[in-house]
């Protein structure tokens, strides 16, 4: 993943430095162009379900610390 500098006992199997800055390009790209994320990159939870898991999740008053 260097791209500077590789020691010898070191085998290149790969160049990830420059598919990684190639993906992360993409990346802004399409968040810049507002291409991502789309709906088919989201979850969805319904209002009610929302605030249920909220309620369950939510420290009570009245419980002592631990």
């Amino acid at each position: 993943m260097f791209e500077r500098f590789t020691p010898r006992f070191v085998k290149k199997y790969a160049d990830l430095s420059t598919d990684i800055s190639h993906a992360f390009e993409a990346y802004v790209r399409e968040v810049q162009a507002e291409s991502f994320p789309t709906k088919d990159h989201a979850f969805h939870i319904k209002a009610e379900e929302l605030t249920q898991a909220m309620a369950d999740t939510s420290l009570e008053e009245d419980v002592p610390p631990a």
